[in-house]
């Protein structure tokens, strides 16, 4: 009887240092295995795996966003809202529900790109399908999606 399963996890703090200290992919599979296990006993070695470290990688050096419990999810739209209906933004942290994950990022982005296809076919622009909110003003599409 065969599954087919994903798992995924992070490291953060001194786990994720002491992690990209490895000298290999084998090495990392062995530690992640062993905490595995001890979760999960009869788990069976991957088939194939990721090793990713965001602390290299020149476009994200390690960062997503970070929202204070004060700030309202409603203000990520400020971060979202476009530029003279030319410049778009996406990301996990223009999303209001989903940021700091790599979905939430995926979800803009494809949320972002039909608003760009929108304005091309249509010469129109529209904001997030979620909120059918239509508006010429930041202060205007904030209070219509408040609402909502």
């Amino acid at each position: 009887h065969h599954h087919n399963s994903i798992i995924v996890t992070y490291l953060s703090g001194q786990d994720s240092i002491h992690f990209q200290n490895f000298n290999n992919n084998t090495e990392k599979l062995q530690y992640v295995m062993k905490y595995l296990r001890k979760l999960y006993p009869d788990s069976p070695n991957p088939i194939d795996y990721i090793f990713t470290d965001w602390t290299s990688d020149k476009w994200t050096y390690g960062a997503w966003s970070f929202r204070p419990k004060h700030i309202h999810n409603y203000e990520s739209f400020k971060l979202a809202y476009p530029v003279n209906k030319r410049l778009f933004f996406a990301g996990e942290a223009t999303s209001a529900t989903m940021f700091g994950y790599v979905h939430g990022a995926y979800f803009t982005g494809q949320n972002t790109a039909r608003k760009i296809s929108n304005c091309l076919q249509n010469n129109i622009y529209h904001t997030i399908k979620e909120f059918k909110c239509q508006t010429k003003s930041y202060e205007e599409y904030k209070n219509k999606c408040k609402t909502k």
